[in-house]
């Protein structure tokens, strides 16, 4: 069960950027929560970095991340 309560842009992002492993995916938002040039961008990408750094391996493994709102269905 997912209790990180991921917002749907978090879980978007997250999904778009997935890499193989919880740590690279977040080693990939940190990145882009320094570097876009859209601030609400940066914003999104450092909470979502935030909350995978607070997940275990293995629940990064169970979650599923939608790239997009239609992944969902």
């Amino acid at each position: 069960m997912n209790y990180f309560n991921f917002t749907a842009e978090e879980a978007s992002l997250i999904g778009i950027y997935k890499a193989a492993s919880r740590s690279a995916t977040a080693a990939q938002l940190t990145v882009i929560g320094k570097a876009h040039p859209n601030s609400e961008m940066r914003s999104i990408a450092q909470r979502a970095s935030a909350k995978l750094a607070a997940m275990t391996d293995a629940e990064f493994a169970e979650t599923e991340f939608p790239a997009t709102a239609e992944d969902e269905t």
